[in-house]
């Protein structure tokens, strides 16, 4: 009796429907199937505008303070804009000139390493770099 009751359980667990498991040769692989193309992730942040035409008017009208401001906002949502960067470091410059402290002096030299790491300003880099060294005072 016992081998009857065997009998039907191997006869009622072969007749699943469930295809045979085979074995590969490694251990955990997948069958080899064509790999699927993985998309790169898009920009989820798109850096807001710089108001490079204020900064300047700031620049020209000698408003260094309100013009410093700005720029530093404008590097906080966008450290790369290199000409707000710029812009920042002429307007430590004239502040440097006109308090004769040499404090802005050290702000102007530390902004523009930052500027001399973008390979598309660095004549305008070392053009600021001489000023900052060797200022000429009319």
């Amino acid at each position: 009796m016992r081998s009857g009751v065997f009998a039907l359980c191997l006869v009622a667990c072969a007749g699943n429907g469930a295809p045979p498991v085979v074995a590969s040769s490694e251990p955990g692989s997948l069958p080899a199937s064509e790999p699927a193309e993985v998309a790169l992730p898009t920009a989820t942040v798109t850096p807001l505008p710089c108001a490079l035409s204020d900064l300047r008017a700031y620049y020209q009208n000698g408003r260094w303070k309100d013009g410093e401001m700005v720029a530093q906002r404008c590097l906080q949502d966008n450290p790369l804009a290199t000409e707000a960067r710029i812009t920042l470091v002429r307007m430590y410059l004239m502040r440097a000139y006109a308090a004769k402290e040499p404090r802005w002096l050290d702000e102007a030299r530390r902004q523009l390493r930052m500027i001399a790491a973008d390979p598309q300003y660095t004549h305008e880099a070392s053009e600021l770099s001489l000023l900052i060294d060797q200022p000429t005072i009319e």
